[in-house]
């Protein structure tokens, strides 16, 4: 059983359609966009993450100068 992307449920909902009854080819098609979701989500995370280290090293380097 695929683990759907809740925004792509959402939208499924929305449009009143089911995710577990699909044809072969829209199945295909809502897999890739699924996979770009989550895909997505670890990309802003990482991001995300990095501007908060960047930060604190900035942080860090501005105490020690006005030292």
């Amino acid at each position: 059983m695929t683990e759907w992307h809740p925004l792509l449920k959402r939208q499924a909902k929305k449009e009143g359609f089911s995710l577990e009854s699909l044809d072969e080819t829209t199945e295909k098609l809502l897999l890739r966009v699924n996979k770009s979701y989550f895909d997505m989500d670890q990309e802003r995370y990482t991001t995300e993450r990095s501007y908060e280290i960047a930060s604190n090293e900035m942080q860090t380097l501005r105490d020690h100068l006005e030292k």
